[in-house]
Order: structure tokens, then sequence, then C-alpha cells
């Protein structure tokens, strides 16, 4: 009986047992289900943003191919029409066309371009595109570049870079006639002058004042052996000053020039007489040559000879710009303290300088030379040189710097959010 009690107490309470469980598994179905819902509801929203994302994503790429096919249309333009800022149309724009499908022909977007340029002397040197494309089924969705267009030139080079004869010939031949027409030209020094000291000014100006005694020193370089100089100034006349014209910055002297300064704005200045092939000027730098501003300033120096750095430089030189030599060479001749060639007592404290930091190219044809040696020993020049590139002037050089490429290309471009 005792067995059979328990045995039915046993039942009962095993029964009891059974509903608790059924009604556990009741909630904890329910409970799941609602998990499982909010799971798949949140997994459903997740893949249809990621959907989303991708056809967007699809239609940014799109967009940004077309948007590149415009520049791409524009920097060929300019391969067959070097000076039309205006799409062939003559009218001002936006210019839009379209972009087809090479397979089938159709349309699958298009561009709309908006092209402005930068002129020097009258002349476009360089100019802005800006493209904004479009594919057809999703014309709301755009995306747009910015890309500026100009020339490769000499600014994009290291130093020391290499200088083309015929091209800077043809550069200082056109420089004329722009200084001429609306920038600063310079005649040769009259009265037995040996030229002008040039001294550029933080305003935007420069002073010019004849050469009219020079000390006579000997000098030694690679390409010419020992010669005669005339490269230190003993005297100079009358000072006149000069503004450089924002829309013609372009200083042309037919005689040789000392030259120093702080640089404003963009400029390209040139030493050279091209109507006598004899005559063939000289730049000699005898001072420091800086920017005014972090930005936007540069300087571009032409000599038809050589740019040569005087006996009188400073210590510790700076010079920013480009420096080109034409059919000569870039460096500081060698100059001697004592024996068969030595310089002036009073010039003695010059042989030996400590640094030059150049920012930015300078090019030659002939050999550059800024540190002289014999026998492992330091005799003359500068004991240490540093050259830095200019990046900023790689991209936007002033007007007219020496070409190494021609024809307008993409020198940089970004996106516009």
């Amino acid at each position: 009986m005792r067995n059979k009690k328990f045995s039915g107490s046993s039942f009962q309470l095993s029964g009891g047992s059974v509903r608790s469980v059924g009604g556990f598994m009741t909630v904890f179905v329910l409970i799941a289900s609602a998990v499982f819902f909010f799971l798949l509801s949140d997994f459903m929203s997740a893949l249809t943003l990621e959907r989303t994302k991708e056809r967007f994503g699809s239609e940014a790429d799109k967009a940004l191919s077309i948007s590149e096919a415009g520049l791409e249309y524009y920097r060929w333009h300019f391969s067959e029409f070097p000076t039309d800022i205006q799409d062939g149309t003559g009218l001002s724009g936006p210019y839009v066309h379209a972009v087809l499908d090479p397979e089938n022909g159709n349309t699958v977007g298009n561009f709309s371009l908006a092209i402005s340029g930068i002129t020097s002397c009258g002349v476009l040197t360089s100019a802005s595109v800006r493209s904004t494309g479009w594919a057809l089924e999703s014309a709301s969705h755009t995306k747009t570049l910015i890309a500026q267009y100009g020339t490769q030139t000499l600014a994009a080079s290291t130093s020391p870079a290499k200088s083309d004869t015929s091209v800077i010939t043809a550069t200082l031949t056109n420089l004329k006639t722009y200084a001429q027409a609306s920038g600063v030209y310079l005649a040769p020094a009259s009265g037995g002058a040996y030229g002008y000291k040039i001294v550029f000014k933080s305003n935007g100006t420069f002073d010019a004042s004849p050469v009219t005694a020079v000390t006579e020193i000997m000098g030694y370089s690679d390409d010419e052996g020992w010669e005669e100089e005339n490269t230190i100034i003993a005297s100079v006349g009358a000072t006149t000053n000069y503004a450089i014209p924002a829309g013609c910055p372009v200083v042309f002297v037919e005689d040789s020039v000392w030259l120093e300064g702080v640089v404003s704005g963009k400029v390209t200045f040139a030493a050279a007489n091209v109507a006598s092939p004899s005559s063939k000027p000289d730049i000699v730098i005898t001072g420091n040559i800086t920017y005014a501003h972090a930005y936007d300033d540069g300087l571009t120096t032409i000599a038809e000879r050589s740019v040569l750095i005087s006996l009188q430089s400073p210590d510790v030189l700076q010079l920013n710009g480009v420096f080109v030599a034409g059919t000569g060479h870039f460096g500081r001749h060698r100059y001697d303290a004592s024996g068969t060639h030595a310089v002036p007592t009073d010039l003695q404290s010059y042989v030996l300088r400590s640094t030059l930091n150049t920012f930015g190219t300078f090019a030659s044809r002939g050999v550059v030379n800024t540190k002289w040696t014999s026998s492992g020993a330091f005799i003359s020049g500068y004991s240490i040189r540093t050259d830095v590139h200019d990046a900023l002037l790689a991209q936007l050089p002033p007007p007219f710097t020496p070409t190494t490429v021609s024809g307008f290309r993409i020198v940089d471009w970004r996106t516009q959010d």
C-alpha cells in the first residue's frame, strides 16, 4: 500500500512536472519565435541597406567614371585646340556631352563641363575644368571632379636637370615679345655699363641699377677652364623701380644681370640678347632669392648663357625658384685665395662658403659644380648643398617656364564633395 501511494504520489508529481514543462516549452517557443523574427527583421533590414549601399556604390562608380571621361575628353580637346576653353562653340558653358556604350552605341550617361582659363600676356597658360558626371538611370546621383591643366615644365624636374637649348631659345624669343608688349623690357645698358643689378622687392616691384664698373677676377669652370670674369660689382648708377604687371609678369633684360631679392607673385625673368648671336648674357646671383609668401609665389629665371653664383655671395645662401642656364652652366666657379689665380686680398674671405640651399629646380646644359676640392680637401665654393624640389611650383609654375613635354596635360585633380 505504501508503495502504491508512493507510486501514485509519484505519478501525480510526475504529471505536474509534465504540465510545467509543457507550459515552459510554449513560452520558450513564443520567445524564440519573437527573437527569430526580430533577428530576421534586422537581417532583412541589414540586407536591404547593404543592397542599397551596393546600388548607390555602383551609381557612384558609374558617375565617377563618366566624370573622368569628361576630363579625358578635354585633355584630348586641348591637344587638338590648345587655346580653346569654350569647347569649340564660341559660347559660354556649361558644355554637356553624352557618353556612349562602345558595344551598342546607347547613351549610358552624360557629363557637364565648366571651364575657366588663366592667361598671361594674353596667352592661355593653364586652365581649370570641372566635370560633373551621372549615369542615365540615376541622373540625381552625380560625381564632380576638378582638374588643373597645364604644361609639363622644368619646374617638375628635380635638380640638377638638363636644359634643352632649342626650347630655351624659342622661349627667350617669345619672352622678349611678351615683355615688350605688356611686361617689362630693359634694353641693353647704355654708356658702357656692364648690365643691370636687379633687386626684387616684396611689394611686387624690382629695382634696376646699371652696373657702371666691375672688379676683374679669375674663375675656373669645368666647361671653360680658367677665365677672366667681370662678375664683381664695383659701382652702380641711378636706380629705377619697376612694377611687375599682374597680367604679364614677364621681365626681359637684354643684357647681363646681377640678381637677388624677395619675389612676390609668379614671375618669369630672362637675361638674353636674342638679336645678337655673339652676345650671350649671364645671370650672376649676388644674394638670397626668396618668396614674400609661403604659397602662391614663384620665380623662373632664364639666362641665355650661364646662371652663376657670385664670389661675394652670402655664407648661407637660399635660392627659391627655377634657374635655367641656356647654353652654359649653373654653379659657382672655383676661386683661389692664393697662387697664380688668386682673387684680390679684400675678396679672399669669400672663397670658402658654408651652405647653399635650393628650393625648386636648377637646369644646366653644362657641368654643375658648387663645391671644389683638391686631393680630397675643400678649397672653394659651398661646403654643403641641399636641393629640395618644390612640388607646388611643379604644378603651377610661373608663365612660360621652359617645357619638357609639349601640350596641356592634367597636372592636378581633386573631387568636389
